[in-house]
């Protein structure tokens, strides 16, 4: 590791990063990282911190940025090695990353399993194990409150993510295509449905909305400069959350006979604002 020590300080040295070159650099960091023996642990020891400084000194000229893919692989590497309380500072400046990820570039699910697969290997304290998990689903409740926005794919793909731990998954369609599956070779256990269960409620009410369709249509984004999906991403999405909401009343069920009255109370009591026009159930 040491000609990777030697150029993470000669980067950390400077003011700043030099976004012109910095797609090569990580690209090269990325495939020599790749032939490194993660399970010795003292090749890694002096090179972590250096590396924690430079990814809080990347996320600024992220936007400069054409290929993320050697940052996910850099990634993915460093939670292969096996020295927790090291990689532990990185969590930070790497969840910032993801999230800038997340909400600007083209993802891959494989992506997200595998960070998510690891982190939960590397660390033994529930906070760390699920730090990544908790990022990318944050990223959802996020959008689904409308607080954020996410290219339309990537949305997708992270409901996808979640109905996968909680046992289902989406229907195929025109979005929905070979990038949805998962081929991660570190399996599947991301405990992303644990983490969903805190923003059920926002979930609920997602799907409940009269027209969060018209909302969904105004304000995501496609990566690929036209919305081509506009007209059928707003019935996937919402079909998908449903999905997940019915997996998990169904898992609590078995534990407590009051689930659905929890998540769904208005079953039971329904709201005068049910009694809508033509138009409102229209756009439901």
């Amino acid at each position: 590791t040491e000609p990777l020590l030697m150029l993470f300080e000669s980067l950390n040295e400077r003011k700043t990063i030099p976004h012109e070159t910095v797609t090569t650099v990580l690209s090269n960091v990325a495939t020599y990282m790749g032939h490194l023996h993660v399970d010795s642990a003292n090749i890694w020891t002096g090179l972590l911190p250096q590396m924690e400084m430079f990814f809080k000194k990347l996320h600024p000229i992220l936007p400069h940025l054409h290929d993320m893919s050697p940052i996910m692989t850099i990634m993915t590497v460093t939670f292969r090695v096996q020295i927790p309380n090291s990689v532990k500072n990185l969590l930070e400046p790497f969840s910032k990353i993801l999230s800038y990820m997340i909400q600007n570039c083209q993802m891959k699910l494989d992506y997200l399993q595998d960070l998510s697969v690891l982190c939960n290997r590397l660390f033994s304290k529930e906070r760390d194990r699920l730090y990544i998990t908790r990022c990318i689903v944050y990223e959802l409740a996020q959008a689904l409150r409308f607080k954020t926005t996410i290219p339309d794919v990537n949305l997708l793909m992270i409901v996808q993510f979640v109905c996968l731990d909680a046992g289902g998954r989406l229907a195929v369609s025109q979005i929905v295509n070979d990038t949805f599956v998962v081929n991660s070779t570190y399996g599947n256990q991301t405990y992303a449905m644990d983490c969903m269960r805190n923003y059920l409620a926002d979930a609920v009410e997602f799907i409940g909305e009269l027209h969060t369709l018209t909302k969904i249509k105004n304000t995501t984004k496609s990566l690929t400069g036209q919305n081509l999906n506009e007209d059928t991403l707003g019935g996937q999405l919402k079909s998908g959350v449903a999905q997940i909401i019915a997996l998990e009343i169904t898992r609590s069920s078995s534990r407590d006979h009051k689930a659905v009255s929890k998540y769904l109370p208005w079953l039971f009591h329904p709201p005068s604002a049910m009694q809508q026009g033509p138009k409102e159930f229209i756009d439901c």
